[in-house]
């Protein structure tokens, strides 16, 4: 799966510093969870394993329903099983409401969702995490074979950056088996792509709760700055992808502090948002990738709005030498060497 680079939002380039779904719920097909929908090894992309174990729910309990637990008799003899009081008695009316059938229940008793139109033929090709996990949470081999194929479907959607076909698949899986973090993550990373904030927020804090992972920590920041809520964690969840334990790759770091640099900027503090990014843009680069030149584009762009027009062209310059069709970069650079 392809990792959104943040801008969701529709502003312009300038702009774009709101974390994209840094690597997640990459389909991982030789390892690697649904981590974030890094492009490159950016966190669970397509051929990486290592995001596997915070993709993977394995962490805490996730890869299991916890609903479906057995629990041991506390001791004493055996109790027959007995429902809300007065149910024997509501069932036996003959104008009682039929009672839903445990196939017809969530695994939490909840109603399940209906199951999305699935070829019978339908391919699996998911890592062997993602296959374990699933697996050994489903009820049985039918029922594993008929996830990993809608698993496969939604993390090929979002391998193209298609949150709208991936979603009902990812939300028919969580209904099935809620306690699993790379489905959680997968569909946290898809309601990101959508706009759809809120939702975003409650999946990818559900995720992080159940593996510890911080890579989507910039997404979480970027939904944050877009719903206006929470903002003030932003430089907090940023750091925490910055510590040397958590291992986030170099892309998501990077959209956590353009994010976080781009909520500084709107509250009219320049200065500050560009000493967010100072450090970052200054480090030295061996192979420029794209999020290299969003970061160099926030720190020219914040330049030029703080009215330094040296640090601005220095670097609109940089961009426009690896690449002059990067939004208006090559424009912006030409306007400021005639002035």
């Amino acid at each position: 799966m392809q990792q959104p680079n943040g801008g969701g939002r529709g502003r312009d380039a300038g702009d774009r510093g709101r974390g994209g779904a840094s690597q997640g719920g990459g389909r991982g097909r030789s390892g690697g969870g649904a981590s974030s929908g890094g492009r490159s090894g950016g966190g669970g992309g397509r051929g990486r394993d290592d995001r596997g174990s915070r993709g993977g729910a394995g962490r805490d309990g996730a890869g299991r329903d916890g609903g479906d637990r057995e629990r041991g008799n506390r001791g004493g003899a055996e109790r027959p099983h007995r429902g809300p009081a007065g149910l024997e008695r509501a069932t036996q009316r003959a104008d009682a409401p039929p009672r839903a059938s445990r196939d017809e229940k969530g695994s939490r008793g909840g109603e399940k969702l209906p199951e999305p139109t699935l070829a019978a033929d339908a391919p699996v090709d998911l890592s062997k995490k993602i296959r374990r996990e699933i697996e050994k949470a489903a009820s049985d081999a039918k029922h594993a074979k008929r996830v990993l194929q809608h698993m496969t479907i939604a993390l090929s959607a979002l391998d193209e950056r298609d949150g709208r076909t991936a979603i009902p698949h990812l939300q028919w899986i969580k209904s099935q088996l809620p306690r699993l973090g790379s489905v959680r993550e997968a569909l946290g990373v898809s309601l990101y792509l959508e706009e759809e904030y809120k939702a975003a927020l409650s999946e990818l804090a559900t995720y992080r709760r159940l593996t510890g992972g911080v890579e989507h920590n910039h997404l979480v920041a970027d939904a944050l700055r877009a719903v206006g809520d929470g903002q003030e964690r932003i430089p907090e969840l940023v750091r925490a992808m910055e510590d040397e334990e958590a291992a986030v790759p170099d892309e998501a770091r990077y959209e956590g502090r353009i994010v976080w640099a781009s909520w500084v900027a709107d509250g009219g503090d320049l200065g500050a948002a560009r000493a967010v990014l100072a450090a970052l843009v200054e480090e030295s680069v061996e192979e420029v990738e794209e999020h290299h030149l969003r970061a160099w584009y926030v720190a020219a762009d914040l330049a030029d709005r703080a009215d330094d027009r040296e640090a601005a062209r220095r670097w609109f310059g940089r961009i426009v030498e690896s690449s002059k069709a990067f939004f208006d970069a090559e424009d912006r650079y030409a306007a400021l060497a005639d002035g």
